[in-house]
């Protein structure tokens, strides 16, 4: 029980660092306006009409390609100082061990990847206020957005409706699902960032995670014409987004299933690289813990 005690808290004293991490404050900052600006269109179209518009826009705010590389800019900039090291660390590497440190590390990627999802669903509710409606259903404003693409040009509307998706899920499931997928992404862009700067070096992590980030915005437009919609099986952070996914039977996208289980077993992956390596390298304390 201790030690799983001990482990928590390396994560949690992680987390407490936030309240005084410019870095997270800008990452928040960037999410809320960003949102503000993609559901605009959204809400002015609402507000003019009078009309509530439901909640849960979340499921379709990964449709704008532009969103994906914020996205994965945004976790590359969360988690780009993996493992997290500080002046505490050879403390807590002398009371803990090197593996459970690292489980805390771990932990602490997926719990900040949890956070961080919650603050953009909570940040495309926001972006909607005053003009919002919490009833379990699509609403009038996303069907008649989704049917008239007239609206979205006039109303400057950048956020990609489909009157098919509306039609397939309810609002509840589709937001269910976009959160466990948004929550996997960042698990497995975190822990790759752990990995790379664990195995090469610090900059690594920026460079691989940031070719990842890149991917997403590619394969939305010279990628998916040069080969199709089977691009998409090379870029996870574009999993995160309903539309990349075959959750309604297009046989081109990749499978939600499939997807899922190279989440999985990545983050496994990563993990255990992580653990073999940090596990055989000496520590370098002088330059903030780094692995010499």
């Amino acid at each position: 029980m201790n030690r799983f005690r001990r482990i928590a808290l390396c994560a949690m004293v992680n987390l407490r660092k936030w309240r005084t991490d410019g870095r997270i404050f800008l990452i928040l900052l960037c999410v809320l306006v960003f949102s503000l600006w993609n559901l605009g269109g959204i809400r002015d179209f609402a507000s003019d009409n009078s009309l509530p518009v439901t909640a849960w826009v979340f499921p379709h705010f990964w449709g704008n390609p532009s969103m994906l590389l914020l996205f994965g800019s945004m976790v590359v900039l969360l988690f780009c100082d993996a493992p997290f090291v500080d002046a505490q660390m050879a403390q807590w590497i002398v009371r803990m061990g090197r593996m459970d440190w690292l489980i805390g590390q771990i932990l602490y990627i997926a719990t900040a990847s949890l956070l961080f999802t919650l603050w953009t669903f909570l940040s495309t509710v926001l972006a909607l206020l005053p003009s919002i409606s919490f009833e379990n259903a699509w609403g009038s404003v996303l069907y008649t957005i989704a049917m008239q693409t007239g609206v979205a040009v006039e109303y400057n509307i950048v956020l990609s409706l489909s009157e098919a998706w509306l039609d397939a899920m309810a609002p509840s499931q589709a937001v269910a699902i976009s959160l466990f997928m948004m929550w996997l992404v960042c698990m497995f862009m975190g822990m790759l960032l752990l990995a790379s700067n664990i195995a090469i070096n610090r900059r690594a992590g920026f460079v691989t995670g940031g070719f990842f980030a890149f991917m997403a915005y590619f394969t939305a437009y010279l990628g998916f014409v040069l080969f199709g919609a089977k691009v998409l099986w090379v870029s996870p952070v574009s999993w995160v987004s309903l539309y990349s996914l075959n959750w309604l039977g297009d046989a081109q996208t990749p499978n939600p299933y499939g997807a899922i289980a190279i989440l999985i077993v990545a983050i496994m992956g990563f993990g255990a690289l992580s653990a073999i390596v940090f596990n055989g390298r000496d520590l370098d304390i002088r330059q903030e813990g780094v692995l010499s």
